[in-house]
């Protein structure tokens, strides 16, 4: 299947949904390349986008966890003067899979949901997002946390600097993204991902580290106590073998 856009002719690729079911002219919904910003595959109800495939990066679309070699599909996305289309074939065509996952909401480090019931880590309205804990100062006292694992936010309103030296990230990333306005749509993998530095207040920055600071020594401490116990289990068996070996040999009768 090839999805995309000829900028030569101006034909745009994409798959439709039939307007009914009897009848299969255009429907609301669509498949396509969007253009705005770094290009991307997304799914739209008319003009609006409702979902992500996410950004080509130079290796794989981001809209997922970092993939091995794919056992079901070949892919490949060219980005040319000429063209930009997203293509992928099945590897055997009597394969087919879904997906069925439904990850929880949360906001990144130093955001808080933006509900009117922040306190609520109960609630399951997300319709207003997330918004920073303490706003930025842009005065020198910014600092960028790092994020790690992610599924890149919604690139349409991004900045693409595609010249930058490719040599400078080891991982084959695809140059260089900045965000303006809202992140929207970010998930986070348990593997693979990319990385992504979030603009926060130094306060919030320093008040995250010292927390990573604790969480290091409270598992540091975990460690230290399961191999002083696992130690002294280890010495007092020894104790006890060598104590029984003495008493057998002096003819002793053993008791415990």
């Amino acid at each position: 299947m090839k999805i995309g856009i000829n900028f030569v002719t101006g034909f745009d690729r994409h798959i439709s949904s039939w307007k009914s079911m009897e009848d299969p002219a255009p429907g609301l919904y669509s498949m396509r390349i969007d253009l705005q910003g770094l290009s991307q595959l997304v799914v739209k109800k008319g003009p609006d986008i409702t979902s992500r495939g996410g950004s080509w990066n130079g290796r794989y679309i981001t809209g997922r966890p970092q993939p091995t070699v794919n056992p079901l599909y070949l892919y490949e996305f060219v980005w040319n003067k000429n063209e930009a289309y997203y293509k992928y074939k099945m590897r055997n065509s009597s394969i087919f899979s879904s997906t069925n996952e439904s990850p929880p909401c949360k906001c990144l480090e130093g955001f808080m949901q933006g509900s009117s019931s922040p306190g609520d880590l109960s609630s399951v309205d997300w319709s207003n997002g997330c918004t920073r804990r303490t706003p930025l100062t842009c005065d020198g006292g910014d600092s960028f946390l790092k994020q790690t694992g992610l599924k890149l936010p919604d690139t349409s309103k991004s900045w693409a600097d595609i010249s930058v030296d490719l040599k400078e990230y080891p991982r084959g990333s695809y140059g260089c993204l900045l965000w303006f306005l809202d992140l929207i749509d970010i998930t986070e993998f348990s593997k693979g991902g990319q990385d992504l530095y979030i603009r926060l207040a130094t306060a919030d920055l320093e008040h995250i580290q010292s927390k990573g600071k604790l969480k290091e020594k409270q598992k540091a401490a975990i460690i230290a106590i399961s191999v002083i116990t696992t130690c002294g289990m280890m010495i007092l068996a020894l104790w006890l073998y060598v104590r029984k070996k003495k008493l057998r040999k002096t003819g002793t009768r053993i008791q415990f």
